[in-house]
Order: structure tokens, then C-alpha cells, then sequence
């Protein structure tokens, strides 16, 4: 745990490779827990504001999906809480204009430097 209460990634242990040493583990695999997790803190958000029936979000920016900038901005904390990350600032704008597959590939990628630091 880090000072603040949350999972230090980086002073987890390397997981055991099982198998045979031919196997590679499919990128993708990770991504798709990711989108999921990302896509229900999205309903979550936007089942704040009433009348909102819960749906699947998948493509299409944020913009697309209803987002204003406060709830870009609660989607960006909870992202950080749930995925135990620090989003980069000069990111922010990037994001805003992505569709939830590009974020999700964003959360993989900066996880990914997060354990092989």
C-alpha cells in the first residue's frame, strides 16, 4: 500500500508464467476487463442524473455518450481510484474526444508502464 491507502502496483510480485514458454498472453485480454470496468463507471456516472436507463457504451466519443465536463471529470477520479493511476493533465483534452476503447487502451498502456518501471 502507498501512503495514500492505495495498491503500490510496482511493489507487486511478478506473476508466475505457467505453461508452455510458446503461449503468449493476448493483449486484448486485459483490455476487454478494462473497457467492461470503464463502461460501468460510465453507467455509473450517468446514472446519477435522473431518467437515465442504464445501456451499453461502446463507441462513439464522450461527447457522443452525454458527457459533459462534470462528468468527465468524476469519470477522470474514478478512473484514478479504480485503476490505482495518476492521469497526465496534458492528456485530459485527449481523452475527452476519445471513444471508450481508446480509454480503455490509454488505462492498459499507462498500467503497463506502471509495472515495468
Amino acid at each position: 500500500m502507498t501512503f495514500n491507502g492505495k495498491t503500490d502496483i510496482a511493489a507487486l510480485p511478478h506473476p508466475v508464467k505457467t505453461g508452455s514458454v510458446d503461449e503468449k498472453v493476448s493483449p486484448e485480454a486485459g483490455s476487454h476487463l478494462i473497457m467492461d470496468r470503464l463502461s460501468q463507471i460510465m453507467n455509473d456516472i450517468q446514472g446519477e442524473d435522473e431518467g437515465y436507463a442504464e445501456q451499453p457504451i461502446r463507441s462513439g466519443t464522450l461527447a457522443d455518450q452525454g458527457f459533459d465536463s462534470l462528468a468527465f471529470m468524476r469519470m477522470l477520479i474514478r478512473i484514478e481510484t479504480e485503476f490505482s493511476l495518476e492521469l497526465e493533465r496534458a492528456d485530459w483534452e485527449e481523452l475527452k474526444s476519445s471513444t471508450v476503447e481508446q480509454i480503455s487502451g490509454y488505462i492498459a498502456d499507462r498500467i503497463h508502464r506502471m509495472v515495468n518501471l
